[in-house]
């Protein structure tokens, strides 16, 4: 599996940064007062290859997963260190599996599915005691639809589509490290998130199959990053 560096190491490459390079670099002298924007890019992507790998009830002999996501955000401070503002989310997944069944040949499933939604979120900075680093927290509250395909090939091949709603409330932590004058690199990974989410797969001459999914999840995985450009102004 591909993964992104750890925010923990991000961090500590911040804190570690000589003060005179930093000095060297002018920045905004108050990058989150009152009145300012910003605006800014996040991008993630992930990758996994499968080999003879047990999952609920299957038996993977063979398959590749791959997914990327991109958000393009804005916010608007509407007091020292407290800013509000919207983000766009567009994301598309990839799933190749050749399954072992107990009964019957291998079965071979292909899963296309892209997914684009809008979230409003507000965000809480803390200066690292330069004006160069920042540790803020976003709160978001999303709504999301998906659609795409899917192909399942054993005795015969099976046809169908997908397509879903999602809706969350999710705790994303991070840190911004301003380069020069209002550019900042982000990192944020999810820690916390409330989400209820439904789809639907549609195949012809088949009574559709509905799922139904609210779950809480807690997860700190580290090596899970967001990495984002932001322009403060």
């Amino acid at each position: 599996m591909r993964r992104m560096p750890s925010l923990a190491i991000l961090a500590l490459a911040c804190l570690t940064w000589p003060a005179p390079a930093r000095a060297a670099l002018p920045v905004l002298a108050d990058p989150v007062a009152k009145g300012r924007h910003w605006v800014g890019i996040t991008l993630g992507a992930q990758a996994q290859h499968l080999e003879n790998t047990s999952l609920p009830l299957q038996q993977v002999v063979e398959g590749d997963e791959s997914s990327w996501r991109m958000d393009v955000s804005y916010g608007k401070f509407v007091r020292e260190g407290t800013s509000l503002g919207a983000t766009f989310h567009y994301g598309h997944d990839e799933t190749d599996l050749t399954t072992d069944e107990a009964v019957g040949p291998d079965q071979r499933l292909e899963e296309r599915t892209s997914t684009a939604g809008l979230a409003v979120q507000s965000r809480s900075y803390l200066p690292l005691g330069s004006p160069h680093f920042h540790l803020y927290n976003q709160t978001a509250l999303s709504a999301a639809i998906s659609w795409g395909s899917v192909k399942t090939t054993a005795a015969g091949t099976v046809e169908g589509d997908i397509s879903g709603q999602r809706y969350a409330l999710d705790l994303q932590p991070g840190i911004a490290v301003l380069i020069v004058r209002g550019f900042a690199v982000e990192a944020s990974v999810n820690v916390l998130g409330i989400s209820y989410e439904t789809e639907r797969t549609e195949v012809p001459g088949l009574p559709d199959a509905v799922r139904t999914e609210t779950k809480l999840d807690f997860q700190l995985d580290l090596l899970k990053l967001g990495i984002g450009l932001t322009y403060y102004f």
